[in-house]
Order: C-alpha cells, then structure tokens, then sequence
C-alpha cells in the first residue's frame, strides 16, 4: 500500500508551482452521529461519497478502523469488506481514509526576504498563496514552500506570527521558534508587542482627498446554509474599523491607490469596507460587481442590503468620515443585534435572492468540478488549472511595525502601485 509521500514534488510550468499528486492517510475520531451505522452508510449519506468507489475503496484496504485507539486494550487495525461491510461503528473507533491528493496550483514567483534573524523570518509573500495548510492546500502553501527550500534559510521551522489571506501579498512575519512566536504572534496572550499594519490597494473611482475613516461591523453570507456567518451568536462586534489616505490617482484609468491601516483585522475588513464606499479594488473578484460571478453580484447585493439597515440604525456605519470622527459625540455599541437586522425568516425579497444564490452557487460548482478532467489513478476529478492573473488582487501588505520594540518591516512596491 502507497502511503503519503514524505516530501513534495514540486514541479513548474506556465508561471505556476505545481505538487504531484500524493497520497495521505487521513485519521477521523467517530463523531456521535456516526455511532451505529456503518462505513458506507456514513460515506455516503453524510460525506456524500459516490457509493461504488467507497465500496470499492473499502475492499482495497484504502478505508479502515483503527478500533479501540487510545484504550488500554491496545488499538486493533481492521479492514477488508468482510469485516467492515456490516460492522457499526462503535466508541473509540479511528476512521482511517488513504486519499490521492490533487492539490491547486500556485504562481511561481520567489518570496522577496525583507528580515531574517535568530527568531524571526520575514518574506514578501506572492499574491495566491496560503500563508499555511489549509482546505485543499498543504504542500502549496508559504510554510511548506519555505521549509522544502530550508537550506538556504537557518531554520525549518516557520510559525506564521499573523493572518495574511491567500490573495493578498506583502508582509508575513514567521518566528523560528515557539518562544518567539508567543512574543510577536498578533493574538498571542504572552506577545508584548503591538503591530501596526499599512496595506496599499488600487481601487476603482476616484478615492477622496485627505484621511478617511470607516467603520462598519464585518459579517459574511453562507449562501449553502441560508444564513449569515456570525448569526449565529446574538451580537456582532461592531468595532471594526479601517483608515484611508488617497495616494495616487489616474484620471484615464479612473483608479487610486490607496494607502489603509486596519485599526482591528476581522477577516476581508479592507475589501469589505472598500466595497461598502463604493470604491472596491480593482481585480477582487468577490466584492468588485464588474467582475464578479453572478453568485458572487447576488451575494454582494444581500450583503449591502443589510448593511443598508445597519446605516439606517447606526448612521455612522458604512460612511467616510474625516478626521476625528470617531471622536464625535454618537458612538455605536460595541456590539450589534445582528439577526434581529437580518429577519430572513420574514422578508420574502431576502429569501427569494437567498434561494437564487444557493442555486446558482450549486450550478457554477458543478460546472468546476467537470472543469479539471479526471486523474486516471483514483478516477477523481482534478482542480482546474487557473492562470496567475485570477489568482491575485491587487492588495498589499506593505508595513508592519510594533508599537513597543524596534522591529520595522517594509516591502519594495508592488508592481502595479503606479497608476
């Protein structure tokens, strides 16, 4: 039996770093749900498996049990059709899946240095490449990139000391070490550093002169499910803020760049609140409607309706202002009653956008499934190679700097700061 290859095999073409595909075994504790019924029932009904290749994947030892792991009794393999086929699955059972591995491609482009010493290493990450494993990526990531090329840098370890989204370039801080990543990690409760952040963004219109600041509560659609992200609880933080300085405009392109400092960092603060007024980056492909999908113009449509109550209720959300603003007399809540704003359980206008985005959302899935071919090992669908360009925006972390300490770090300009 092939098991997950220990290193990656990396190869290049079209200005795109690729992984070979690999196996992986990957090890699930049985979820309450799971208890009583079997391997295919479970693979199948909640996981959605095609029923054939699970059946077939069960004969050839590629699903199995590790059964009473953790246990003083010791843990027991078990495996092949004539002892899984029938059998529940009980407490304590391991749910092994040996996996053929088809990775996304990345752009190929050397990560720029920008500081390296006893503790931390600090590069200029690429635009479209996770800064960590995650979802589909693991050997295609920043971390795993850095550590096989590891013999030109004095460490291998690489502990990402901050959240910097896959799309986006600049500025990623890496520690060495633990100790250093409790001391500069962003969220660390042992870090006695405070960072503070510039990004640089091309955005569509013609930006306002002067500082700007915005604050607007930040939320994200599950389209899937029917509801918004952070629903869920019945408060929404409603501090996130972010501050604007026009740099640059080109009256031809009608396009600026800008330079923003993210006063807190919820997850797409920047590009959310650049959409919100009115001015979204140039080639963002979620919160720009000129280059969106029709999902994504739906999504974007709910998502400024409901920002349009929040305004409504809170008149300082969702509106540049000068200055001292945050100063004046009226400051919101921390916190908001989101789902008392939301009320799509009443409002048939919310629903009926709600079921047209599920379905076209389950449409345009289905048409990128039979868009990468099919690997003739596993018979698995494979991703669709993308082109560099459509992997990028055009948001960059440029500075980072901590309040109390000497660090400060800086990138060269991004190719397309000049408009």
């Amino acid at each position: 039996m092939r098991m997950a290859a220990s290193a990656p095999e990396y190869f290049f073409s079209n200005k795109l770093r690729h992984v070979r595909p690999y196996y992986r075994t990957y090890k699930t504790p049985v979820k309450g749900r799971w208890l009583d019924r079997t391997l295919v029932e479970v693979y199948t009904e909640d996981l959605h498996h095609n029923q054939d290749r699970t059946e077939k994947q069960i004969h050839n030892g590629g699903i199995y049990i590790l059964q009473n792991h953790g246990q003083k009794t010791g843990s027991a393999r078990v495996s092949g059709w004539d002892n899984l086929s029938q059998r529940r699955l009980q407490r304590h059972d391991i749910v092994c899946n040996l996996a053929h591995i088809h990775e996304p491609s990345v752009p190929y482009m050397e990560s720029e240095v920008v500081y390296e010493d006893d503790d931390l290493y600090v590069v200029n990450k690429p635009s479209g490449i996770p800064t960590h494993p995650t979802g589909s990526f693991f050997y295609n990531s920043m971390t795993e990139i850095l550590k096989s090329n590891s013999a030109d840098v004095s460490s291998n370890i690489f502990l990402p000391c901050h959240r910097l989204d896959r799309a986006t370039s600049g500025i990623l801080i890496l520690a060495k070490h633990s100790k250093a990543a409790a001391q500069f990690a962003v969220n660390s409760k042992t870090s006695n550093v405070a960072p503070k952040k510039e990004y640089l963004a091309r955005v569509m219109g013609k930006f306002p002169e002067g500082t700007y600041t915005v604050m607007a509560p930040i939320f994200n659609l599950n389209a899937a499910g029917g509801f918004i992200g952070q629903s869920n609880s019945s408060q929404l933080p409603a501090d996130s803020t972010t501050e604007f300085t026009r740099l640059q405009y080109s009256s031809e392109l009608d396009q600026s760049v800008v330079l923003c400092k993210p006063i807190t960092g919820r997850t797409h603060q920047i590009r959310i609140h650049l959409r919100n007024v009115g001015h979204p980056i140039v080639n963002d492909p979620f919160y720009n409607e000129n280059i969106a999908s029709d999902s994504t113009k739906i999504n974007n449509s709910i998502e400024l309706e409901l920002y349009s109550r929040i305004n409504h209720i809170y008149p300082q959300f969702n509106t540049l202002l000068t200055g001292t603003a945050l100063e004046q007399e009226y400051i919101p809540p921390a916190t908001i009653n989101f789902p008392s704003i939301t009320r799509f359980d009443s409002d048939n206008e919310l629903q009926t956008k709600l079921s047209e985005l599920k379905a076209l959302k389950q449409e345009e899935f289905a048409k990128s499934k039979n868009a990468g071919g099919v690997c003739p090992e596993c018979n698995q669908q494979t991703h669709e190679e993308r082109s560099v360009e459509t992997m990028n925006i055009w948001l960059h972390s440029y500075r980072y700097s901590y309040e109390r300490g000497d660090k400060r770090f800086e990138t060269s300009l991004p190719d397309w700061y000049h408009v």
